[in-house]
């Protein structure tokens, strides 16, 4: 694992564990904590900055205090939650609201702050107009003097991409709704304050996105290479069952199916944030000999060690136990039940419902000379169990 990388993934397990006060917590899927609010946001931000640009994390903890100082009842400030009540309720009307002069009609909600006049709404001309939901945060920056800039200027710097919506769709981490925070990391990232500070915002979103030892950019790279060193092996020595191709690992199964084994390449739930990649980024499918057809993926999944978690096996060692378990699947069928529903019609035969003995003998009368793997013999039950 690269140097930066174990600092970084060290350092936000350092801000989840002392509990200084924002919230810290793990996407589905990876192992490293993001953001899951606005003052761990500013936690990151701090961090990232390293002490340097106070003035920039000054802004951000301004505008942080100024909502908190806003939403307490005997406070005269207007809280962001009152100004979006009121354009809520506002229907072909105009109204004059925290500083700015607000007439809604059949195009949508024009907005006076005093130099300009702006639409929002979806017939806006402009893109980042288009989205209404964040007028309340932009007229308070505004009305509190927090943020002096065209309310269209404003709006522009709040959507800009791609950094939000990296964070949005790929992690676990709370998009910030704050827009100095929204700015701060958007200028961070962009390499406005340096490449040290970019590379921490960039490398951040990649933590936040994937497990490390799923993912080559962030895994151990002596583990990996050992375990897909055990993976050519395997190839080279089941070189008549077992041959490695452009878009996967293909076994000759025992049984005569012939599987493949690929990485993960679709989302068919349509799943947004770590959930999209939550799984065990392998899949096996049932391919058939003759043309392209193939089933759906098998439900296969790495077992729970005994210990630590299932994310920490080594992806090649993954890959090679799928080999040995595909290679003989009459027998790692027995312990795998989709696999088992993927066997011939002639494999699915047992004695009574639930009964697989009788079907293990069967497959050793049909096999007699049949070979178990010595590293998967574990899977095989005792002696006595057969009597």
């Amino acid at each position: 694992m690269d140097t930066e990388i174990e600092i970084m993934h060290d350092a936000f397990l350092e801000m989840c564990d002392t509990n200084t006060g924002g919230d810290w917590s793990s996407g589905i899927g990876t192992d490293t904590p993001c953001p899951g609010d606005t003052e761990a946001w500013v936690e990151f931000l701090t961090w990232v900055l390293d002490g340097e640009h106070p003035d920039l994390i000054s802004r951000v903890r301004a505008a942080l205090s100024a909502r908190e100082s806003a939403r307490e009842p005997e406070n005269p400030w207007t809280s962001v939650e009152t100004i979006r009540n009121r354009l809520k309720m506002l229907v072909d009307a105009e109204e004059y609201i925290a500083g700015h002069t607000v007439t809604v009609d059949q195009m949508g909600t024009w907005i006076d702050d005093g130099g300009h006049t702006v639409l929002f709404g979806h017939r806006a001309h402009d893109i980042h107009c288009q989205r209404t939901n964040v007028l309340p945060e932009l007229m308070f920056d505004r009305y509190h003097g927090l943020d002096s800039r065209p309310l269209e200027e404003l709006a522009y710097l709040y959507w800009r991409e791609p950094w939000m919506s990296m964070i949005d769709k790929l992690t676990g981490a709370k998009v910030p709704k704050i827009p100095a925070v929204r700015e701060a990391f958007n200028r961070m990232a962009n390499g406005a304050l340096g490449n040290k500070v970019a590379d921490r915002c960039r490398l951040a979103i990649l933590l936040w996105s994937t497990h490390l030892e799923r993912e080559f950019l962030t895994c151990n790279r002596d583990a990996w290479k050992l375990s897909f060193q055990w993976v050519r092996e395997l190839v080279e020595e089941f070189a008549g069952s077992v041959r490695a191709e452009l878009d996967g690992i293909y076994v000759d199964g025992k049984s005569g199916n012939l599987y493949r084994i690929a990485p993960e390449n679709t989302n068919p739930w349509g799943l947004t944030g770590p959930a999209r990649i939550a799984g065990d980024y392998f899949e096996v499918r049932k391919v058939a000999r003759i043309g392209s057809d193939m089933t759906k993926p098998i439900c296969i999944h790495v077992a729970e060690p005994k210990e630590g978690g299932r994310c920490d096996i080594v992806m090649g060692d993954i890959v090679a136990g799928l080999v040995m378990a595909l290679r003989n699947d009459l027998i790692s069928a027995e312990a795998i039940g989709p696999l088992f529903r993927q066997l011939p019609r002639k494999y699915q035969t047992r004695e009574r419902p639930g009964d697989r003995r009788g079907w293990r003998r069967r497959v050793r009368e049909n096999y007699p000379g049949l070979n178990i793997d010595r590293r998967i013999e574990d899977m095989l039950p005792d002696e006595g169990e057969e009597e």
